[in-house]
């Protein structure tokens, strides 16, 4: 149903950060179930459960994490609606209070700008968590959850562990983190499904 519901942004989107389909409607999935949902108590927002925080680390550190500029297209669609944002510099991240309330108001009206903004938000933490010049999904998602500034970069930084060791790391990672991972990557987990149904 996700997939199909938003296909032309999913693929747009997924394309122009270079993130798998599979990958963007598994987010979609288990952040919103697909569903354009208000901010919620962690200040997440819409179909992939974007932080206004995190855009604006994302966006204002793009080209200096991921070594490319941002997507044309994106910058496009940024431009139009929300040129604020690339008003942000690596030194100065910060949003005036007016600027925050359109922003999260865009995050949760506008589904392409949503969808769009959770793949850039991907793409820099996959690219944030990278080691020895290897993205790991893993790690990523992990990233994605709980920002790319916790534990899955001081403990796991220039490492490649396997999800089954992220999942079992208790000490690091809550439980609602490793439910995550495991929904998205574990066995009958979304992106198995996901799999399933393309055979």
């Amino acid at each position: 149903n996700i997939k199909t519901k938003y296909a032309k942004s999913i693929e747009k989107w997924g394309d122009a950060f270079e993130l798998f389909e599979p990958l963007v409607v598994t987010l979609i999935a288990i952040e919103s179930r697909g569903e354009a949902v208000g901010k919620n108590s962690a200040g997440a927002i819409g179909v992939m459960q974007v932080k206004e925080i995190t855009v604006r680390e994302s966006v204002s550190r793009f080209q200096l994490i991921c070594k490319t500029k941002l997507p044309e297209v994106a910058l496009q669609d940024i431009k139009q609606k929300a040129p604020y944002l690339l008003a942000l510099s690596v030194n100065e991240q910060k949003l005036s209070s007016s600027n925050t309330v359109k922003l999260e108001k865009l995050l949760k009206d506008d589904i392409d700008f949503n969808i769009m903004i959770g793949c850039l938000c991907f793409r820099f933490a996959l690219d944030f968590t990278k080691a020895n010049g290897e993205c790991q999904i893993n790690k990523a998602i992990i990233a994605y959850n709980t920002g790319v500034y916790g534990k899955i970069n001081s403990k796991y930084k220039n490492q490649n562990p396997s999800t089954l060791s992220l999942y079992k790391d208790k000490s690091s990672f809550v439980k609602e983190t490793r439910d995550y991972l495991a929904k998205a990557l574990g066995v009958n987990g979304y992106w198995s499904l996901y799999a399933k149904l393309l055979n």
